[in-house]
């Protein structure tokens, strides 16, 4: 195989560390004002990271634990241990949870480069690589909150380009590498498991088929590797976690698909015999068409190009979708020349690592739900190779030189058009046309609600994700002092646990009168917060849209709601 091309030593390295901190500015720029509200699962991460930091313990009480409970759906630790060092410098807010996934972003930049400079085996090419992970979409959206799976992206690319390294260099550093990061997949995304698992055996097979007494050191090694990285989460104790959240997720688990086809077959049999209804709609052929339309919908433009997510609308800026337009004619002819050029610089044994690993990624969050950019993180390592074998496609059938420069920087000029577009979009509209779905009220209620008096009774009606971890998270409880307090609910029927109580903070589904009630009881002054307007009480604080039309959230007073007769019998409201 080909040396890697030394041709302009200082201008790549110059171009990529540009490229690199135009990436940092990328996914740094206000990210902790656009938008100013946590995600439910980033925020968890952090108080969990607050937890350890105060108390060696997550919120559960539980002593440095490998898998968290959290609310039933046992996180994995890579996050709430990265949180940690940037909890620690910068309290407990939004910029402290989000810089992991930040700083993982734009090292997915570096590695983005490596892994395609072992693929193409030119820097041009690997720029263009590196270009595409800065700006695009989907990276960029990844890397703006604190999602586990951003990490185990970069994880993920970081084992495939050791991989790749392996088999140019044939140096057993890099298995050894290679099996760390994807290794660490496995502590970071739980879509991930089965991916990475089906890659490492099939790049097993296929190189012992090659030459099983040449390579079997080889696989030895990486295959050791990565199990010795692993093998903690396959502890008794902790191994149930493999399928919780598919449990909790999944479509087999779907309480409304039998609801779906009972109503199917209802319809039919007023046109049909019943027998040919049950044989057209059943689970096996509902679930077998929802699969194939979610994971054909995860290569479709609409889905890559144009639309982006349809049912998270607030995880896909207006009329963007993954990439940015140009790429996709490049993808259909990346995959079009792995197939037909002869004279590229994979390996047999790599293209088929890359077109398995393409076919696959998807499947996991098609088991789940429709295409989202968390869920098929995965996807993108795998697609950005393919558009940047089609850019060299496209410019290997231009012949002229001319052409070939006006295809590249032309190009280049689109993809940063593009970009200014995007983020214009997104910096000055998106963040704060979805503020109600990024709960950037949250943040003022729960300050407010702070500073009232500690003896004051509050009931927040759960009209969100589980208001308690926020008002633990924006009023910056104590970790002891919530361990101590929380009153958790039992499993629901998604197999999710919620806590109900923090002294004399609740997140019931109670009415005013009973609120009104139990502040009596405590002889407490009682607050009542709800995202409806109600008439007759009196209303103490309101949270507003940023532009002052909407009111997202109330808090009233309802200390002297009722009569201390009527309170006798307040089973009753």
């Amino acid at each position: 195989m080909k040396q890697i091309n030394s041709k302009n030593k200082l201008f790549a390295p110059l171009i990529l560390v540009v490229l690199f901190f135009f990436g940092m500015l990328m996914r740094f720029w206000q990210i902790d004002q656009a938008p100013k509200g946590a995600l439910i699962d980033e925020l968890h991460f952090g108080y969990i990271a607050q937890s350890l930091i105060k108390t060696g313990a997550d919120e559960h009480g539980q002593k440095w634990p490998l898998i968290f409970e959290g609310f039933g759906d046992r996180k994995l630790p890579a996050m709430a241990y990265l949180d940690i060092p940037s909890v620690y410098f910068f309290g407990l807010s939004l910029l402290a949870i989000r810089i992991p996934s930040a700083l993982a972003g734009s090292l997915l930049i570096l590695v983005s480069y490596w892994l395609v400079l072992e693929a193409t085996n030119r820097k041009k090419w690997a720029l263009l690589g590196a270009l595409i992970t800065t700006i695009s979409p989907w990276t960029f959206f990844l890397s703006r909150f604190g999602f586990e799976s951003n990490l185990a992206l970069l994880f993920l690319t970081m084992g495939l380009a050791g991989l790749f390294s392996a088999e140019r260099t044939k140096k057993n550093k890099w298995y050894i590498i290679s099996a760390i990061g994807f290794g660490l997949t496995w502590y970071s995304y739980i879509a991930y498991r089965p991916i990475v698992a089906i890659l490492l055996f099939v790049f097993a097979f296929l190189k012992l088929k090659t030459n099983f007494k040449e390579n079997k050191k080889a696989i030895f090694i990486l295959l050791l590797s990565f199990a010795l990285v692993v093998a903690p989460l396959f502890a008794p104790s902790i191994i149930s976690v493999n399928s919780t959240r598919f449990d909790q997720v999944g479509i087999a688990s779907d309480p409304g698909t039998a609801q779906v086809i009972n109503e199917k077959r209802n319809f039919c049999s007023m046109h049909f015999p019943r027998f040919f209804c049950d044989i057209a709609s059943n689970k096996f052929v509902f679930i077998f068409k929802e699969l194939t339309h979610r994971y054909l919908s995860a290569f479709s433009p609409q889905y890559l190009v144009t639309r982006g997510e349809l049912t998270t609308d607030f995880l896909a800026v207006d009329s963007f979708g993954q990439f940015f337009p140009p790429l996709y004619p490049l993808l259909l002819f990346g995959l079009i020349g792995l197939i037909t050029f002869k004279n590229h610089n994979l390996t047999k044994n790599q293209k088929w690592l890359l077109f398995i690993g393409l076919l696959i990624s998807p499947i996991p969050t098609a088991l789940v739900g429709e295409p989202q950019k968390v869920r098929i993180s995965a996807l993108y390592t795998f697609m950005l190779i393919f558009i940047v074998y089609g850019a060299m496609v496209v410019d290997k059938l231009l012949k002229n030189k001319i052409f070939k420069s006006l295809f590249f920087y032309g190009l280049i000029v689109a993809l940063l058009g593009y970009t200014f577009l995007f983020q214009i979009e997104y910096l000055g509209v998106h963040t704060t046309q979805y503020e109600y779905k990024y709960q950037s009220y949250l943040p003022g209620l729960n300050q407010y609600l702070g500073n009232l008096p500690e003896d004051t009774l509050i009931n927040i009606v759960p009209f969100y994700s589980d208001p308690l971890m926020f008002y633990a998270f924006y009023t910056n409880m104590d970790p002891a002092l919530y361990q101590s307090l929380a009153v958790i609910d039992d499993f629901d029927g998604a197999n999710f646990r919620h806590t109900l109580e923090l002294g004399n903070v609740f997140a019931h589904k109670y009415s005013p009168e009973y609120v009104a009630c139990l502040g009596m009881e405590r002889g407490a002054k009682a607050y009542f917060v709800t995202d409806k307007k109600l008439e007759n009480l009196f209303k103490m604080y309101e949270e507003k849209s940023t532009n002052g039309v909407n009111t997202y959230a109330y808090v009233y007073d309802v200390t002297e709601l009722m009569i201390k007769e009527d309170c006798e019998n307040k089973a009753n409201f």
